[in-house]
């Protein structure tokens, strides 16, 4: 489906989910990607939502990936049970992500946000991260 840009002022195909996954992975495997406003807009476009920051563009673009692929768990509940899954103490957890035990107990309950490092380790771009 195409749409027009009013900031390229031309007519885009919409991003595919694929896509977009793929962009979010290269970012955030450090890769310098000339993001510009254009490509933020098209984005914004696809997710349907405004991104004002990094921040909200990895919060952002991480639910609309997890909301594309049918999960109704939380990133709480997710960290959660992929930490038992891979037999991880939250001590051993926090270690590994460079936090402190509490702050993972937030992250599980929902009361904090998942950082960068957490989303990476729970999306499977960082597997070895915290293994026994």
């Amino acid at each position: 489906m195409t749409y027009y840009c009013e900031w390229c002022e031309r007519e885009h195909d919409d991003l595919t989910p694929e896509q977009i996954k793929a962009i979010y992975s290269f970012v955030k495997k450090g890769g310098v990607f000339p993001l510009g406003v254009a490509d933020v807009r098209h984005i914004e476009h696809a997710v349907k939502a405004d991104i004002a920051s990094t921040a909200e563009f990895h919060r952002i673009v991480n639910d609309f990936l997890i909301k594309q692929s049918g999960t109704t768990l939380t990133d709480g509940q997710r960290l959660q049970r992929q930490r038992k899954r891979r037999g991880l103490t939250q001590r051993l957890l926090a270690r590994a992500l460079g936090v402190t035990k509490m702050a993972v107990c937030h992250y599980e309950s929902g009361k904090r946000a998942l950082p960068k490092q957490a989303l990476e380790w729970l999306n499977g771009e960082n597997a070895s991260l915290g293994e026994k």
